[in-house]
């Protein structure tokens, strides 16, 4: 009797086990998906940091006048570096791969050039043009 109660109570927590870690991975791996690649755009990343400033050091309007083309510079400038490291980053992606393709057999570099263009797509969907590459697109 006690046997088939301890049999049923781990089942039971196992089910709930189990439960848990698919709710926990779907929530991650959807919520992950949404913001992977995205950081905010300068707008946003200024109308936070403004507000933050202002709340926390008690800002007046004159001083938050004269903080807010600072934090808006700023915040050009770290979306511009995140645009820069996004490219350099696929750099060095095309350049391993690049370094790979003389170990693989012919149908196998067709597969990484395959990824490679998969990989590089996705990438695009999320990516901010930096305003050197608007500029060499022309003004896109």
């Amino acid at each position: 009797m006690i046997s088939m109660i301890k049999g049923k109570a781990t089942l039971a927590l196992a089910a709930v086990f189990v439960a848990g870690f698919l709710a926990g991975a779907g929530l991650g791996f959807t919520t992950g998906r949404k913001t992977a690649f995205r950081p905010p755009d300068p707008g946003s990343m200024t109308a936070h940091a403004v507000e933050r400033l202002t709340r926390e050091l008690r800002l007046d309007p004159g001083q938050v006048a004269k903080v807010r083309p600072l934090v808006e510079q700023t915040s050009a400038e770290i979306c511009a570096a995140h645009g820069d490291t996004f490219g350099r980053v696929c750099e060095l992606m095309r350049r391993c791969n690049r370094k790979i393709e003389p170990l693989l057999r012919e149908e196998q570099r067709l597969l990484l050039k395959e990824f490679e263009s998969k990989r590089e797509a996705s990438f695009r969907k999320f990516a901010r043009p930096t305003p050197r590459a608007r500029d060499e697109s022309g003004g896109r």
